[in-house]
């Protein structure tokens, strides 16, 4: 379940102490995150345990390694879809010339599995 931040409404949590927001405050900020990435850490690692799941609980850094991994390979995903599109008519006119010039078919065939 990977949610991004700016897709979460604002939550706010009525009847905590104000000591005990502060700690949570400062322990987020000792693990260089935010308030709101700790906790999720937290009750990740919760909800993992509860679940008899045998992996080991994730670090925070490595919860937040892995957030910033699945943002990278949907860039790359979408700049290799570019480049495809971006390449497709270049082959087309490589094949074209290629057969001008010796006047026979290429001894491939592009498929839609290139796109």
């Amino acid at each position: 379940m990977t949610i991004e931040s700016h897709e979460i409404s604002p939550w706010s949590i009525r009847g905590i102490q104000q000591d005990i927001k502060d700690t949570a405050k400062t322990l987020a900020a000792q693990e260089g995150a935010t308030l709101g990435d700790w906790l999720t850490h937290l009750i990740l690692n919760e909800v993992r345990e509860k679940k008899g799941d045998t992996l080991a609980p994730c670090s925070l850094q490595a919860a937040k390694l892995e957030k910033e991994l699945n943002r990278v390979e949907v860039r790359v995903q979408k700049l290799l879809k570019e480049a495809a599109s971006n390449l497709e008519p270049l082959i087309y006119r490589v094949i074209a010339l290629e057969k001008a010039h010796t006047e026979e078919e290429p001894p491939y065939i592009l498929t839609e599995e290139v796109k």
